[in-house]
């Protein structure tokens, strides 16, 4: 996960870490993870999956 933008919380069952702009920080890919914005306006992330995730992936996940 990279912020761009704003702030981004990520919550693992470990820990929490706030994420400014320009930082970033690697998850392994099977570890559970939430991603949340502490602003109360639009922050901007990019995270990336590798291996990559298919499209029925986002299609089957609950919704909240």
């Amino acid at each position: 996960m990279i912020v761009l933008k704003g702030k981004l919380a990520i919550t693992t069952d470990r820990e929490e870490q706030i994420l400014d702009e320009g930082d970033a920080v690697y998850i392994p890919g099977d570890e559970m993870h939430v991603v949340t914005n502490p602003l109360d306006v639009p922050s901007v992330g990019i995270d990336i999956f590798v291996p990559g995730r298919s499209f029925d992936f986002w299609l089957k996940r609950k919704s909240s």
